[in-house]
C-alpha cells in the first residue's frame, strides 16, 4: 500500500466517523421529538372499583408542556407530577388526559373508573334563599313630606 492510498484511507475513515458521529447526535437529539409526550397514571389503575364518591388521580406527564383533564388544564410540578380529585358517580366515569409537547405533539389517554357502594342525592339540592324581614306595619302605607312635595308640583 503506497504513502497516497493510506492518507485516502485515512481521510475516508474521518469522514465516515464524522458522519456516523452526527447521524447519532441528530437522532440524540430529536429523541424527544421522535418520542413525542406520554401520560402516565399511577393512580387508580383502569376499570378499577371505587366505593367512594371522591377519588385521587396521581401521574405523570413526560415530554409535556400542557395537560388537560376532561378538557379542563391542569397544573403539574417540574418533573410533570400531577395530582387532581374528582367527583365520581355511581356507575362507568370516563376521565380523559391530553397531552401537548413543545413541538405541537398530542397523545390522548383515558381513564375509567367504576363507582359504587355509594348513593347520591336523588333530587337536585335546592338553594334556601333568606326570607325578607320588615320592620314596618304593612296597615301604616310610607309617606314622606318629598313625595307629597313631587306630587304637588305635577298639578
Amino acid at each position: 500500500m503506497s504513502r497516497r492510498a493510506t492518507v485516502e484511507f485515512a481521510k475516508m475513515v474521518a469522514f465516515g466517523t464524522l458522519g456516523i458521529a452526527i447521524v447519532c447526535y441528530a437522532i440524540f437529539a430529536a429523541r424527544d421529538y421522535i418520542r413525542g409526550p406520554m401520560i402516565v397514571i399511577s393512580e387508580p389503575t383502569n376499570n378499577s372499583m371505587v366505593s367512594s364518591s371522591t377519588v385521587h388521580v396521581r401521574g405523570q406527564a413526560i415530554r409535556v408542556k400542557s395537560l388537560s383533564m376532561n378538557d379542563r388544564d391542569i397544573t403539574m410540578d417540574e418533573q410533570g407530577n400531577f395530582t387532581e380529585i374528582l367527583l365520581i358517580y355511581p356507575g362507568h366515569n370516563i376521565i380523559s388526559f391530553r397531552a401537548q409537547d413543545k413541538f405541537k405533539h398530542q397523545t390522548l389517554q383515558t381513564l375509567t373508573i367504576i363507582g359504587s357502594g355509594f348513593e347520591t342525592p336523588s333530587a337536585p339540592i335546592k338553594p334556601v334563599t333568606p326570607q325578607a324581614t320588615s320592620t314596618m306595619s304593612s296597615s301604616t302605607p310610607f309617606s314622606s313630606s318629598t313625595d307629597s312635595q313631587i306630587d304637588s308640583s305635577r298639578n
